[in-house]
């Protein structure tokens, strides 16, 4: 690797930073499911399913949500299977293609056998990067929570950042999305800092949480392994997983 590929790797016509020892980081499509599991999250089902797609009009709301992609282009489809309380599936019929993301890449995600998924998810609170303000999770319920663990040092966590903040812009508005800092490899007085450079780099605008310096957080959600991200609804219990980019 020369020079100027050390400085940075390009994605989606979007400069990445990228530190020297990074190790090669491989995409496997899992974003383009997660805009329509959040969109489902937050409508139940019901109503995103119908704008989608009218003939998903009769089923009732699930309480939970798990989806599989079923083929590829512009024939690939979401399958959400409800449970008792719907009349019939949901199907919804998606084109990677406008969502922005290269379907040949996308494969299928399978159900989260994480043990929290279906559990109310674990309480903290944790210090806001841009204002320093205390957030408790807590003081979120009522809307459908995003999750993201993550670190400055890992290659795949910043691969998924320009990602994650295009769709904080688009749908910011009907959830939240948290991104929580697991650790930095500096100094206890440098990580604020290299986090803040960071965030100003990649004009990061969703909140970025501090202070889990003892690692509790992620030992209660279970995290070993970045990034991992977690989706809450609005009554606070976790309805999904996902380890990995």
């Amino acid at each position: 690797m020369d020079g100027s590929e050390k400085q940075s790797q390009r994605v989606d016509d979007q400069v990445v930073p990228s530190e020297e020892q990074d190790e090669q980081v491989i995409v496997i499509g899992w974003q383009a499911l997660l805009i329509p599991l959040v969109i489902l999250t937050i409508a139940g089902g019901y109503y995103a399913g119908r704008m989608l797609r009218g003939d998903a009009a009769t089923a009732q709301a699930p309480t939970s949500v798990e989806g599989n992609l079923a083929g590829s282009g512009e024939g690939a489809s979401l399958q959400l299977d409800a449970p008792a309380v719907a009349e019939a599936p949901v199907v919804i019929t998606i084109d990677p293609n406008q969502l922005g993301f290269d379907d040949s890449v996308a494969q299928p995600l399978p159900p989260s056998n994480h043990p929290l998924v279906g559990r109310p998810a674990p309480t903290f609170t944790m210090n806001r990067l841009d204002t320093g303000e205390a957030l408790p999770l807590e003081s979120l319920r009522g809307q459908t929570v995003m999750i993201n663990f993550w670190a400055t040092w890992c290659p795949p966590c910043r691969y998924e950042m320009p990602w994650l903040q295009s769709v904080y812009e688009k749908y910011g508005d009907s959830f939240e999305l948290l991104a929580v800092d697991a650790g930095e490899k500096v100094t206890p007085d440098q990580v604020t800092a290299r986090v803040q450079q960071f965030v100003d780099r990649m004009g990061l605008s969703f909140p970025v949480l501090m202070g889990d310096n003892t690692y509790l957080v992620q030992r209660d959600f279970g995290v070993y392994g970045l990034p991992a991200t977690f989706i809450i609804d609005a009554e606070g219990n976790v309805v999904d997983h996902h380890g990995g980019m």
